[in-house]
């Protein structure tokens, strides 16, 4: 029944534009990001009868482990879906920055645009692996400390290189003010 709700909701589509599909293509095994949820479901499904047949016999620990699982399951589906959605986003972005510096007559347009996308998947991994509960600190400080240290790296790069630019863009500026 999911298979037929996720082929009914096009959703093979969406995942082979993002190019997950294909990325898991590469591997030994028939992977789908369908066949993914559609797995996952069918075992949060047969967990949930486990679960409550282990109440019914009162095994409570046992219960409890499997229900913790159980609840571990539907963040793989939104791990997947933020991965498929994100490198759509990604992808966008890439080529609504391309077209738009490309159209200015941006020499860099496609370095640029390439890397608003690479620092978008990036995101959207650091988002992901936090749905997952997988090292959700260590990840932000990561992300964090990366980001920083990019932006000092173009702020000292800036402050070095355009020196002399910005000091004629102040000259031309306290010229304009002294000319009635």
């Amino acid at each position: 029944m999911v298979p037929g709700v996720l082929d009914l909701a096009h959703f093979d589509k969406f995942a082979s534009k993002s190019g997950l599909e294909s990325f898991l293509q590469h591997s030994e095994f028939e992977l789908t990001i369908s066949g993914i949820i559609s797995n996952v479901i069918y075992w949060l499904v047969i967990l949930m009868f486990v679960i409550t047949g282990a109440n019914t016999l009162g095994l409570t620990e046992v219960a409890d482990m499997l229900h913790q699982l159980a609840n571990y399951l539907p963040k793989i589906i939104v791990a997947i879906l933020v991965l498929i959605f994100g490198t759509l986003l990604a992808r966008f972005i890439n080529r609504l920055v391309f077209a738009w510096l490309h159209s200015i007559k941006f020499e860099g347009a496609l370095t640029i645009s390439t890397s608003a996308e690479y620092a978008i998947q990036i995101f959207t991994l650091f988002v992901a692996l936090e749905q997952l509960d997988i090292g959700t600190q260590l990840l932000t400080a990561f992300f964090i400390i990366i980001f920083g240290a990019i932006f000092l790296a173009l702020a000292i790069a800036f402050g070095l290189g355009g020196k002399e630019w910005a000091a004629k863009v102040i000259d031309n500026l306290q010229n304009r003010k002294k000319k009635p």
